[in-house]
């Protein structure tokens, strides 16, 4: 198995508190914590002991909050050329100057910037630092797109591509539906987006596709790009104990990842279709990924006898 791109969590610390954040999991907040720069250094080491990963996203938190880290990240010598992506709720986009600076110098290394903003986000980033910015980026190549995240009663995808006006063609916008994780999970079942309805939806897993790993602040490693699976058991790592390089090799023994980078969710909620509180529609395929694997309440199922072959799962680490 072989994982080209890794998401890389810089800090848990964040500027906004948005009520459907999932970096909000009560097991996830004992963890809080923000890279060292001898961290980060041991880390981007790591990754570049590994030929396959040509791809680095800077993520958060909000990973603006600690510049001279995004900074390092662009700086490091990975020996071959590394893409890097960053995601940001664009609030350092109310300093022109110094955003123009950042770019600039950067310009050459980022490759793609991710501004979040909906009804959520609108309550701590003024929207014109994100137009700010994604101006800048414009002017210097730099692709840039904006992720909102809806239910059924919140500022509509409509409503903010017209607050959004002219800059709209400057950048792709992405529909995202509030998963139920984190702190989302406190709002009304009812206001949920549920286009995935099980039984009559396929439900892909989109690492089959992108072959991410995500490595956050406590230098754990999940094989994923959402940071929806942290505290979940499909944690295959540990970089405090072992390095990526080998974390990556034992990947290709592990049957439930391949079960679902080859077969998807369906076969694993095939298995418990008949838990009485068992979902019948999912926001998006990661979310019933979380609901899956969460804990390990599923997961002797999931190993019975006579479902192994079907689900190919093996014990996880």
């Amino acid at each position: 198995m072989v994982f080209d791109s890794v998401g890389l969590v810089l800090t848990d610390d964040c500027n906004a508190r948005c009520k459907m954040c999932c970096a909000g999991k009560p097991e996830l907040q004992e963890q809080h914590h923000t890279l060292t720069h001898q961290e980060l250094t041991a880390v981007l080491s790591q990754i570049k002991e590994v030929r396959s990963i040509t791809y680095v996203g800077i993520t958060g938190g909000e990973p603006m909050m600690h510049p001279d880290l995004v900074q390092a990240v662009c700086d490091y010598d990975f020996g071959r050329p590394m893409r890097i992506s960053l995601k940001t709720n664009g609030f350092w986009g109310r300093d022109p100057k110094k955003a123009s600076s950042f770019l600039t110098r950067n310009s050459q290394r980022i490759k793609y910037i991710s501004f979040s903003y909906d009804e959520f986000h609108c309550k701590y980033v003024d929207l014109n630092s994100i137009k700010t910015l994604i101006d800048l980026a414009w002017n210097k190549g730099i692709p840039t797109d904006i992720v909102g995240c809806f239910l059924k009663d919140s500022m509509s995808a409509g409503t903010v591509l017209d607050m959004l006006g002219e800059h709209a063609y400057r950048c792709n916008f992405l529909y995202q539906p509030v998963m139920r994780t984190g702190l989302a999970t406190n709002f009304d079942e009812e206001r949920f987006i549920r286009p995935y309805r099980f039984g009559k939806e396929k439900l892909p897993c989109s690492v089959a596709l992108k072959h991410t790993l995500l490595i956050n602040t406590a230098l754990q490693v999940y094989p994923c790009c959402s940071q929806v699976v942290e505290g979940t058991i499909l944690r295959i790592g540990d970089l405090t104990v072992e390095p990526l390089s080998k974390v990556i090799s034992r990947t290709k023994h592990n049957k439930l990842l391949v079960s679902l980078f080859t077969k998807g969710l369906t076969p694993f909620l095939d298995v418990i279709s008949d838990e009485a509180d068992c979902p019948s529609e999912f926001s998006t395929p990661c979310e019933a990924c979380e609901y899956l694997f969460r804990d390990t309440r599923f997961f002797n199922q999931f190993r019975n006898e006579d479902r192994v072959e079907k689900v190919g799962v093996s014990a996880p680490r």
